[in-house]
């Protein structure tokens, strides 16, 4: 069975250089480098994406779609 997780900011193929309250994500295996897979997160639980030069291939779209938690009225939109 595959853990899953909840993380409120992804950073998808990031490499540390975001904020520490990022999590560095990948949502292909073959790009991992040992990040840990969006798979492994809970669907709807993302409250912030960061692509940044990245391709978003078919597979990252979905990810990102599927792990992004719907818009709340009193959410800010960009994150502190």
């Amino acid at each position: 069975m595959q853990h899953r997780a909840n993380a409120a900011r992804v950073h998808i193929f990031g490499e540390a250089e975001a904020l520490p309250q990022w999590v560095d994500v990948a949502a292909d295996a073959a790009f991992a480098n040992g990040r840990p897979l969006t798979q492994g997160l809970v669907s709807g639980s993302v409250e912030n994406i960061f692509l940044r030069s990245s391709p978003a291939r078919p597979t990252t779209a979905a990810e990102m779609a599927r792990s992004i938690a719907p818009w709340r009225k009193d959410q800010r939109s960009a994150p502190d």
